[in-house]
């Protein structure tokens, strides 16, 4: 296990009926999704020639579910990985549980380090803290993640 120290930590919780528009929204197994989710991250951390730190803590038998359009969790999903994957040096850990009625993924990497006093603003459409880029990064994906 790799020693942890303080990276940037982005916390996903209480995933569950708070939906702003209208969906389609199916009750997903908490277990199941992320088995399959860390199976996704696993291989293409591997592509990219680093091993990820993965801890699902939520128990086989748990039958706890999120109720939620699956199409939208995905794509919120994937832009913070998308992140993550574009900015990590060596340490990408991602963990899960289920604590209550919240499902938390909780994920951390070495990667950029976002000024305290920047939190709220990487929400705004298109800001970025890349001056120039050319790989068209527009500065989108958390205002769209946020807004739905």
């Amino acid at each position: 296990m790799t020693e942890k120290t303080n990276f940037p930590v982005l916390e996903l919780k209480g995933i569950t009926k708070q939906i702003k528009h209208k969906t389609l929204v199916n009750n997903l197994n908490c277990y199941d999704w992320t088995v399959g989710l860390f199976k996704s991250i696993k291989s293409e951390c591997l592509a990219r020639g680093f091993s990820p730190e993965l801890n699902n803590t939520i128990h086989v038998k748990n039958t706890a579910t999120m109720c939620i359009d699956f199409y939208q969790l995905e794509r919120a999903i994937q832009n913070i990985l998308s992140n993550c994957y574009r900015y990590t040096k060596n340490l990408l850990s991602i963990s899960a549980e289920v604590n209550n009625q919240s499902f938390c993924l909780r994920v951390e990497n070495d990667g950029v380090v976002l000024d305290a006093s920047k939190t709220e603003k990487i929400f705004e459409r298109f800001y970025t803290e890349e001056s120039l880029d050319a790989q068209g990064h527009l500065g989108l994906g958390l205002y769209c993640q946020n807004y739905y």
